[in-house]
């Protein structure tokens, strides 16, 4: 057995890994074989901040009162990159203002919920497969007796106030993803997807479908089979704004070239 065959079987794969092969093969070489040291971007380290100050409210680290202080004291600190520069001139400033929007009239009544999980790496076998979610949380609502899992998402997925349907579908998979990984490893039935969208104030509410869940463990499942096999590791460069905006290893992508974007 080779030294790349020895990683990838004992390898835990994660939504972020199959999609970041999905994406772009020689991307995921450079993460998960090469170990490569990402670069991140504003969009991750605004994702990654708003994360860590809902996680800090739902482990009682910061009251409802202390979350937009935190978020103004703190900002500077954790975001330190400028948005691209495709966006308009204003867009810090935005991202920003629509942030401090959100935690200045965020709501939550914990009363009416017990907290099953809070960012929890959770590991499971698919068939032969090891993998690893961490859903952001996992609620238990005790009017309902319904288990809930909530994503927080930082990303627009609305076009003039309507839902992006395209956009939405591709997170579900993320969320399946996590749901079966509860199932599996906790046995709690997850009910209801609950998706908070922070930059735009909105939450959508999705029932869980079993026939969509075996659908979206499937696609998994035949990625995790793909990458085993996979031996040239071609680099996709058909989508120049991920190449340029949002891939972590363009640092370390020798077919990336600044001056073609």
């Amino acid at each position: 057995m080779s030294s790349l065959d020895f990683i990838l079987q004992n390898f835990k794969f994660s939504y972020s890994s199959v999609s970041t092969f999905e994406t772009c093969n020689y991307s995921f070489y450079l993460t998960y074989i090469q170990s490569k040291e990402r670069k991140g971007n504003f969009f991750s380290s605004y994702g990654t901040f708003c994360h860590k100050i809902l996680e800090k409210f739902f482990k009682n680290e910061l009251a409802v009162y202390e979350l937009a202080p935190y978020y103004r004291e703190n900002y500077d600190e954790y975001i330190t990159l400028e948005p691209p520069s495709y966006k308009k001139n204003n867009a810090s400033q935005e991202y920003y203002d629509k942030g401090l929007y959100y935690f200045e009239n965020f709501s939550f009544d914990k009363s009416l919920y017990e907290i099953i999980l809070i960012e929890e790496n959770i590991e499971f076998s698919l068939q032969n497969v090891k993998c690893v979610v961490k859903p952001d949380l996992v609620l238990f609502e005790k009017e309902t007796s319904k288990y809930i899992l909530v994503d927080f998402k930082t990303a627009n997925a609305y076009k003039k106030d309507k839902l992006d349907k395209v956009k939405m579908k591709g997170y579900m998979k993320q969320f399946n993803l996590y749901a079966y990984g509860v199932w599996i490893a906790k046995e709690l039935p997850i009910d209801e997807i609950d998706v908070w969208f922070i930059t735009c104030g909105k939450t959508e509410k999705v029932k869980m479908d079993a026939m969509y869940v075996q659908e979206v463990m499937d696609w998994f499942y035949n990625l995790t089979e793909k990458i085993r096999q996979e031996e040239e590791w071609k680099p996709f460069t058909g989508n120049p704004f991920f190449c340029h905006n949002l891939c972590s290893m363009k640092n370390h992508c020798e077919y990336w070239e600044a001056d073609k974007f």
